[in-house]
């Protein structure tokens, strides 16, 4: 602003104030969308290691997944890294990012030496 002054070129926004950047596109809805997956994501992560594999592959395979993985991206339960895991090997690029910007905030999530709690995918295979 201080260097179009100096030029003497008028200021002006680069966005208009209509742009919509920042602004939730579905203001209201997010308790309700964690409350249609909370059910899911509760039996995953207190499930015992051996069934909840199948219920990770149930999840990532339904359409609720990627209805809902705006609100799943928000769980951090480490129970739940199998999940972003499996979620990461999707076809929708939306659902893979969502997923593995989920993955970033384990620590060692892509490590060589971890299992991830899913059977589908060898130890780094996902860097």
């Amino acid at each position: 602003m201080r260097l179009a002054a100096l030029l003497g070129v008028p200021a002006v926004p680069a966005f208009g104030a209509d742009a919509g950047w920042g602004k939730d596109i579905n203001a209201g809805a997010g308790p309700e969308l964690v409350e249609s997956v909370r059910a899911d994501l509760v039996a995953i992560v207190k499930a015992s290691e051996a069934k909840r594999v199948p219920l990770i592959e149930a999840f990532a395979e339904s359409p609720k997944a990627s209805a809902a993985i705006e609100a799943v991206k928000r769980f951090r339960n480490p129970e739940l890294r199998g999940l972003f895991l499996a979620l990461s090997a999707s076809e929708d690029w939306k659902l893979r990012h969502r997923a593995l910007t989920a993955l970033d905030q384990y620590p060692g999530a892509f490590s060589e030496t971890h299992s991830y709690g899913y059977r589908g995918v060898p130890a780094g295979s996902a860097d």
